[in-house]
């Protein structure tokens, strides 16, 4: 996928989420060298063969008061869709399959495993004939606590709650 599809993607998504309820509060993104560290951050395999695209985005968002960063990077093979799939199948077996779509050589899937933190990786798979382009992304959530609410206590009554003699 080129730079500016997955900004558009990245775009969109931050549009989509700023309509829900909970308000888009910031959103940034830059474009770093998808090098072997990023790569193993984002912590998914790679395709055997596939060519890395020169840069990956990173994206920084804060939802409500939860700050959500994604960084995705894209990878092309000259292998068809179907052999991609079941490549990523069987090194993720226990990933959630996403809606996919084949229609002869174009199609799409996607695989996705979030751990109990709420951190999800992604492969997105698209095939278009003679390429597949694969997208690993790493998405990861920090959820906030509100502060506690500061009460105030009442002052203290300096009057007894029963009348004195001498009030009668």
């Amino acid at each position: 996928m080129k730079r500016s599809t997955a900004a558009s993607i990245t775009i969109a998504l931050a549009i989509l989420i700023s309509a829900c309820s909970s308000p888009l509060k910031s959103f940034s993104s830059k474009f770093v060298p998808a090098d072997a560290k990023l790569l193993s951050q984002i912590g998914l395999p790679l395709y055997p063969g596939a060519k890395t695209d020169a840069y990956a985005t990173i994206v920084h968002m804060t939802i409500g008061s939860m700050p959500v960063v994604t960084t995705e990077a894209q990878l092309r093979t000259s292998d068809a869709l179907s052999k991609v799939e079941a490549w990523y199948a069987g090194r993720l077996p226990t990933a959630r399959r996403m809606p996919e779509f084949h229609f002869g050589n174009a199609g799409a899937a996607a695989f996705q495993v979030v751990d109990d933190r709420g951190t999800a990786r992604e492969v997105e798979l698209i095939g278009a004939g003679v390429e597949t382009e694969v997208q690993l992304s790493l998405t990861t959530m920090q959820v906030v606590s509100p502060s506690p609410a500061v009460t105030r206590t009442p002052p203290r009554e300096t009057r007894s709650p029963i009348p004195s003699a001498r009030a009668r």
